[in-house]
C-alpha cells in the first residue's frame, strides 16, 4: 500500500513540473530594455516614440464569418531607435502575422496588417490591436471597428 502511494505522489509531482509555466511566449525583458524608468534612466536618455497615421479603421458593416485585414502605418517619431517585441489583438479573432523584427530608425515608418475574422461575432465590433515595444507606454493600440451583420441583426440607420 506504502508504495502504490509513494508511486502516485511521485506521478503527482512530474506531472506538476512538467506543466509549470513555459518560457514560451514571454517578453524579454533585455531586448525592450525601457530606458524611462527610475535609476535605469538617469540621464533622462532620448526615447522612441510612435505615431500612426490612422489609428482606427472602420471597415462599415460585413456579413458574419467575413474577413477584413488593414495596413496599419506608423512612424518612429521618438529619438531613438524603436524595438517592436509584439503586436497582438485582444481576442483569437484578430491576428498579426509579420512586422518588422529590425529597430526602425527615429524618422523612419512601418506598418503591419492586422487580420479580423468576424465568424461567430455579432452587432457593433471594436477590436484593439496593440504594439508593444520599447515605447512609453510599452503598449501602442489602434482600433478595428465595424459592425456584423447576421440574420438576427440588421445594421443600425
Amino acid at each position: 500500500m506504502q508504495r502504490t502511494t509513494l508511486g502516485i505522489f511521485i506521478l503527482l509531482a512530474l506531472a506538476v513540473v512538467a506543466c509549470g509555466p513555459s518560457e514560451e511566449g514571454k517578453i524579454n525583458s533585455d531586448i525592450i530594455n525601457n530606458t524611462a524608468t527610475g535609476a535605469k534612466n538617469p540621464e533622462k536618455k532620448k526615447l522612441p516614440a510612435v505615431t500612426f497615421k490612422n489609428p482606427r479603421y472602420e471597415f462599415g458593416a460585413i456579413s458574419q464569418g467575413e474577413i477584413v485585414k488593414h495596413t496599419f502605418e506608423f512612424t518612429n517619431t521618438g529619438e531613438a531607435p524603436l524595438i517592436i517585441s509584439s503586436i497582438y489583438g485582444e481576442c483569437g479573432c484578430t491576428v498579426v502575422d509579420t512586422w518588422e523584427k529590425d529597430p526602425i530608425q527615429p524618422g523612419e515608418s512601418g506598418s503591419f496588417e492586422a487580420v479580423f475574422n468576424s465568424d461567430k461575432k455579432s452587432g457593433q465590433q471594436s477590436i484593439k490591436v496593440f504594439l508593444a515595444g520599447n515605447t512609453v507606454p510599452v503598449k501602442n493600440t489602434v482600433v478595428l471597428a465595424g459592425f456584423v451583420v447576421t440574420p438576427k441583426t440588421q445594421q443600425p440607420q
